[in-house]
């Protein structure tokens, strides 16, 4: 799973893409956080670099989950 935080020009982030499982706004210095899946490296790279040709994404940084260390069920 990546986590790719988005720094956008406004708050329509939507990226119709089947590797976003999920997308989140942050605080900080990124605007929203997206999480992908991806089978394998290549795949993954050409999922973000649709995300940064969304007209509204100004830049993106990516960061590999390597491991779960805790999965709560969330409420």
């Amino acid at each position: 799973m990546d986590d790719v935080p988005v720094h956008a020009r406004d708050e329509g982030v939507a990226v119709p893409l089947p590797e976003v499982v999920e997308a989140c706004t942050v605080s900080g210095a990124a605007d929203a956080m997206l999480h992908m899946l991806a089978r394998d490296i290549a795949h993954r790279e050409q999922a973000i670099q649709r995300v940064r040709e969304a007209p509204v994404i100004d830049r993106t940084e990516s960061v590999i989950v390597l491991s779960r260390l805790l999965d709560r069920p969330r409420l």
